[in-house]
């Protein structure tokens, strides 16, 4: 290296030497970026398919951060369920995205209850003020003349996530019960009677059994920003072409930014649940053993996931009978989430107290008819419909994803069942419609961006090998983009049919506008899977013939050579 740097001073510096007759093209640089900087420097084709894929992954298979599976569960089927959320992510980021705001605003209400009732005997207007300050950043400490708790504990929204994930197991070994999952409502209860003790369950406990910290995510990060910053780049270069399938990886980048933010405080990936010992009556202050994770020799139920929906607790035993239940009256719950009840084994228990619901009361599908089947409980059978996939599966999986229980989850109470793992769209419940139709139009508005992103193909940036794909192109684009308005339609006029008085003119004007619009979403349901998958199709399509515009590099693409 130092003879070749002196080689080049003396050229630079004397070119009468005896070094002068040596050629210059011996010194010219192989690389075009060093000799020419107008040319941009080529790339292959697979080059675009592997920096595609690998943003794909990151942005479906790293930022889906799936719930804790059954631990009696084979690796090969926990491997076809994390496949299958990969492919959900794929096809429709958007529901994704609606399950982590469902998960999110359930551990941000959890946190808020949580600090609530650990000041439960200050006055309502002490704890509003003194949660604003906590919210501020402050730190309020109060000195009373009683007698401090015996154990505090700190509820954080990674323990929120943690539990929506199934992360938490009762053992009950004063009654032999089997281990089941704790769900929000029955920890509350038990909680408030001093038996459960919290205070080994830290939120850094919590983030040691989750498979990625916050530096692995940042990376993730990075690789998908880093990736839409060169497509951007292209798009507003006149030499560069950017091709199809960069554009729909980088609306599905976009996207997936979205689902890092919602999920960040969420373990990754956990495998175990902490398991939690159900203390006895007026033991307060005792502290018993806490194991790090289920004993898998301990004999377990399977879990009945089949007849959850979107969100489903598990049945508790030993909630006292003077527990008050609040009954949902605005839910239908799905009858099952691959079958029917008869063939998923599912038992309908009418639940004492509950009324025909309001036809509008919910905001998804609008108007719903009053008489309402009886809630569904699980039973210790394990679901058989996964047999044989029913044609129905692609519609019941999505109802899954979008139905959410508004009130209490119709199996977080007192049963004779056990479940050991939660859905694998499972979210605690919403209090309000309110909520619901927010997450909804959130979750919609990213679908519209995902299709108004897809749509710059109909710009000249965008070329294609002929005319027929061209105009495909902007179809499914088209009507991706248009999908997610008729469901904002359906939402708005669903929750504004719940909030008018029976009989009045407005509320049947609002009961009729819900129903079509009912009609018309799930009419572009269909629509709107063939819609992704035609682009999806074309993305690769296209690659088989390369504008040149397509191959050339930019110049600083390679900044970050660790990042593809």
């Amino acid at each position: 290296m130092l003879i070749l740097a002196s080689i080049l001073l003396s050229r630079a510096t004397n070119t009468n030497d005896s070094f002068s007759s040596i050629p210059d093209t011996l010194f010219s640089s192989s690389f075009p970026r060093d000799a020419d900087l107008t040319p941009p420097c080529p790339r292959q084709r697979i080059e675009i398919i592997w920096t595609c894929v690998s943003t794909i992954l990151a942005a479906s298979w790293v930022s889906v951060h799936p719930n804790i599976p059954d631990a009696q569960e084979s690796k090969i089927k926990k491997t076809l369920r994390r496949i299958e959320l990969m492919i959900w992510a794929i096809l429709t980021p958007e529901l994704i995205i609606l399950w982590a705001l469902r998960q999110w605003y359930s551990a941000r209400l959890m946190e808020r209850e949580f600090a609530d009732f650990e000041d439960i005997e200050l006055e309502p207007l002490t704890r509003k003020i003194l949660r604003m300050l906590k919210e501020l950043g402050y730190q309020l400490r109060l000195r009373r003349d009683k007698p401090l708790k015996p154990e505090t504990s700190c509820w954080t929204r990674t323990h929120g996530f943690f539990l929506q994930m199934g992360g938490f197991m009762l053992r009950d070994e004063g009654e032999g019960k089997n281990n089941r999952v704790l769900g929000w409502e029955s920890l509350k209860e038990y909680y408030k009677q001093r038996r459960l003790d919290l205070s080994d369950i830290t939120e850094d406990r919590i983030n040691d059994h989750s498979k990625a910290d916050g530096f692995a995510k940042g990376l993730a990060l990075l690789q998908m920003f880093w990736f839409i910053t060169q497509c951007v780049a292209r798009l507003f270069d006149k030499n560069l072409i950017l091709t199809e399938l960069e554009l729909a990886t980088a609306a599905l980048a976009v996207l997936s930014f979205a689902m890092y933010l919602l999920w960040w405080n969420k373990p990754f990936n956990a495998g175990l649940p902490i398991t939690i010992t159900l203390l006895p009556a007026g033991s307060i202050g005792t502290s018993l053993p806490i194991p790090d994770a289920v004993n898998p020799n301990i004999p377990h139920v399977q879990p009945v996931e089949s007849m959850h929906s979107s969100s489903g607790h598990c049945a508790d035993e030993t909630i006292p009978s003077n527990l008050h239940l609040r009954q949902s009256s605005s839910v239908n719950p799905p009858a099952s989430r691959l079958g029917s009840a008869k063939d998923s084994n599912v038992a309908l228990a009418p639940q004492p107290g509950s009324q025909g619901a309001h036809p509008g009361a919910h905001p998804v599908l609008g108007s719903q008819p009053t008489d309402r089947p009886p809630l569904l409980r699980p039973t210790t059978k394990s679901d058989k419909s996964s047999d044989g996939v029913q044609w129905w599966f692609l519609l019941l999986r999505i109802k899954e994803m979008i139905n959410g229980y508004v009130g209490t989850d119709p199996f977080d109470v007192p049963g004779d069942s056990a479940v050991t793992s939660v859905p694998s769209f499972y979210a605690v419940s919403v209090d309000s419609n309110a909520a619901v139709l927010q997450m909804l139009l959130t979750s919609f508005s990213a679908a519209a961006l995902f299709g108004s992103i897809h749509c710059i193909g109909w710009s000249s940036k965008i070329v294609f090998t002929s005319h027929a794909a061209s105009l495909a192109w902007r179809i499914a684009s088209a009507a991706i983009t248009a999908s997610p308005v008729v469901w904002w339609l359906g939402a708005i006029f669903g929750y504004a049919y719940s909030t008018t008085q029976d009989g009045s003119v407005l509320g049947r004007m609002f009961d009729d506008l819900s129903s079509l619009c009912s009609y018309a979403s799930a009419a572009t349901i269909p629509v709107y899977i063939i819609a992704r998958l035609t682009l999806l199709v074309l993305a690769f399509l296209e690659l088989r013939h390369v504008p040149p515009g397509a191959l050339a590099n930019i110049h600083w693409a390679n900044v970050l050579p660790f990042i593809h």
